[in-house]
């Protein structure tokens, strides 16, 4: 099958063909294809038993010469995305070649419909055998064994925190309303302070305001359902809001930024903040004493002055 064919029939592809859980299928192309607006794409087909075909696509560089020369955090995210499916390489270029040996193997893919897109997700089924360097795996060894709990380990993981994002969705709803309207007055508190400072709630005015504005810009703005959150968390979700609040990017773009950017490539991108460190603290001695909840709230207050 050309791979023209095989781009025609996955476009022909009705929406219903999988049903939202995790369905086998066959590993049918592994590439690197080219983005309409430039750069590179990593893209993945499978196919069911019925014939149907589900596409995941991540980004790769925007270079329009060499597709893996990818950030720091792009690197990052191309190891936990090989993770999914039990490859233990880190260069980008090795990852890609070793997905595509797997080529006619049985994968699993987890599928979830929202309003906007269908989003597919692959891995390696679990309990299946993980390949490593061949110098050091046995048939039935202790080193397979470690293997494959760490990946079914690694499954509970993405699981939980898809799990947790879900939640995250329903607790900025909350607190978008409770922002909104000074609802927490009718429970009894005169001071937001007070109402956060609740053993029940313990949450700081950073993440309740930041998880206010995400219900407001990604799901009453933007329309995304709320799965779509399960891509990142609130330090990720948060960073590209004042972007969308301008109108600078739509909420397609910032979901899909946030499930495949670091933190640092984020921050890059939206705010132009290139010189942190690891820890995410601006390199400056100054502030090296401040701790972290401070800056936080000084960076929530720049951004909403449109600094």
């Amino acid at each position: 099958m050309t791979a023209e064919k095989l781009v025609r029939q996955i476009e022909a592809t009705e929406v219903g063909a999988f049903p939202d859980g995790t369905h086998l299928v066959t590993l049918r192309e592994v590439g690197v294809v080219r983005r309409k607006k430039g750069g590179h794409w990593l893209r993945i087909v499978s196919q069911n038993d019925a014939g149907s075909y589900a596409r995941e696509q991540r980004r790769l560089s925007d270079d329009e010469q060499y597709p893996f020369n990818l950030s720091a955090g792009q690197r990052r995210g191309m190891v936990e995305f090989a993770q999914r499916f039990g490859i233990s390489e880190t260069d980008p270029e090795a990852i890609v070649a070793a997905l595509q040996e797997m080529l006619g193997e049985s994968v699993n893919v987890t599928v979830t419909h929202t309003p906007h897109r269908t989003i597919f997700m692959h891995a390696r089924p679990t309990g299946v055998r993980i390949s490593t360097d061949a110098g050091t795996m046995t048939v039935h060894g202790e080193i397979e064994v470690r293997a494959q709990t760490a990946h079914e380990s690694y499954e509970k993981l993405i699981d939980g925190l898809s799990a947790s994002r879900l939640a995250m969705a329903v607790v900025a709803e909350a607190c978008y309303e409770l922002s909104r309207d000074h609802a927490y007055r009718d429970l009894g508190y005169e001071k937001l302070s007070d109402f956060l400072a609740d053993p029940a709630i313990c949450i700081s005015r950073t993440t309740f305001f930041d998880l206010a504005s995400i219900y407001e810009r990604y799901i009453l703005e933007g329309g995304a359902d709320p799965r779509e959150l399960q891509v990142a968390g609130v330090s990720k979700l948060s960073i590209p809001l004042r972007a969308l609040a301008d109108g600078e990017v739509d909420v397609e773009e910032a979901l899909r930024d946030c499930e495949e950017l670091g933190r640092r490539d984020l921050r890059a991108k939206y705010r132009g903040e290139e010189e942190e460190n690891e820890s995410g603290r601006p390199d400056c001695p100054r502030c090296a004493g401040i701790p972290d909840q401070v800056l936080d709230e000084l960076r929530r207050r720049y951004a909403a002055l449109g600094g």
